[in-house]
């Protein structure tokens, strides 16, 4: 799935939170404040475990239910993170995953941005109730 590093920084937020490109992740980066983010540190060792189905494309979207009054438009960013969260590895093992993903297509992006983006996207679908955190 064609994901590219300047998606991922920029397109973390687009559907979920209406914002995108880089003054939207400040935004939203402004917005997780102010409704107790979670932090890298705080679900590092969780297992995301993605809730819903996959609906469809609508444009540049990806349409996912978790019922008939709930669905949600996600990024491709959103969406790739969303696939991701199949309960096999915890944050931590999803950020080494990713990275590689990246390497593979020859994105950069350091490491720490990547657990900034990854916390944000991951914060967002958690309160769309699009995933659930379990323990490892």
């Amino acid at each position: 799935m064609g994901l590219s590093a300047d998606r991922l920084r920029g397109g973390d937020s687009r559907k979920l939170g209406g914002l995108s490109g880089e003054k939207g992740l400040q935004i939203l980066v402004r917005r997780s404040k102010l409704s107790n983010p979670l932090t890298y540190e705080d679900i590092k060792s969780k297992v995301p475990v993605k809730q819903g189905v996959e609906l469809g494309i609508e444009g540049d979207n990806y349409l996912v239910g978790i019922s008939e009054e709930k669905i949600y438009s996600l990024s491709l960013s959103a969406f790739y993170v969303w696939q991701l969260c199949d309960g096999s590895r915890n944050v931590e093992e999803l950020v080494s995953h990713v990275m590689q993903d990246l390497k593979e297509s020859s994105q950069e992006i350091s490491e720490s941005e990547l657990k900034e983006v990854l916390t944000l996207i991951l914060g967002q679908l958690h309160e769309a109730e699009l995933i659930k955190f379990s323990e490892e």
